[in-house]
Order: C-alpha cells, then sequence, then structure tokens
C-alpha cells in the first residue's frame, strides 16, 4: 500500500465550507477509482481550521491516476484560496493496518465516514 497524508491550516472563514467539499471530493473518488483504499479526514479539536487527510491507495500508481484525474485538478483548483498552508508526506506502508489486515473498504462496498459521523 502507498499513503500520502497531507496536513493543512485553512482560513477560518473557509473551514467549513472546505470540509464540505473535501468529503463530497473523497467520496466521488472513491467511487470512480479501485485503486484508492481509503480516506480518513480529521480536523484538529483545539484548531478546527486545521485538518489532515490520511489517502491509502493500493500503489504509488493508484496515487499518480487520481492526481491526473479532471475532478481531482478541478477540485483543487476551486479550493486553493482556501487554504493558508499545507504540508505532505508520502511514503510505502510498513505494517498491515487494522485487525483484519485492511484500513478501509472501498467505496463500492461501504460507505465514506463523514465528519458528521
Amino acid at each position: 500500500m502507498y499513503v500520502l497524508s497531507i496536513h493543512m491550516e485553512l482560513k477560518p472563514d473557509k473551514a467549513e465550507e472546505y470540509k464540505k467539499k473535501i468529503l463530497a471530493e473523497v467520496e466521488h473518488a472513491m467511487e470512480m477509482e479501485a485503486g484508492i483504499l481509503g480516506f480518513h479526514v480529521w480536523e484538529d479539536d483545539e484548531k478546527p481550521q486545521n485538518v489532515t487527510i490520511y489517502e491509502v491507495y493500493r500503489d504509488e500508481e493508484a496515487l499518480q491516476f487520481h492526481h491526473k484525474q479532471a475532478y481531482f485538478n478541478e477540485f483543487v483548483q476551486s479550493t486553493r484560496d482556501y487554504i493558508v498552508s499545507v504540508t505532505s508526506r508520502r511514503g510505502k506502508t510498513l505494517t498491515k493496518m487494522g485487525r483484519d489486515g485492511g484500513m478501509w473498504t472501498n467505496a463500492r462496498h461501504a460507505k465514506v465516514p463523514s465528519l458528521a459521523s
């Protein structure tokens, strides 16, 4: 598996709108791309304008495929002004995650959890 972790500070007046958009984008991407194994989006308890997105892909090629999709690039362009700062890290997983050896199930089999859950 290949992972990407993105940490963002959002503009406070744009944070809630961004969160709604990212959740819709995550669900759409998982429906469209079998190479995406899952996304986990969370907000900081003390600073809710800080958001982390943890993305899990079958392999690095699946991540590259995702980044080439028109809907992904449209999302990035449409939310660029919502972000104050962003850092990211990527790499291969060293361990299996979860009791069953997996972390998430692609949206074809299960609904993507939302921040509201």
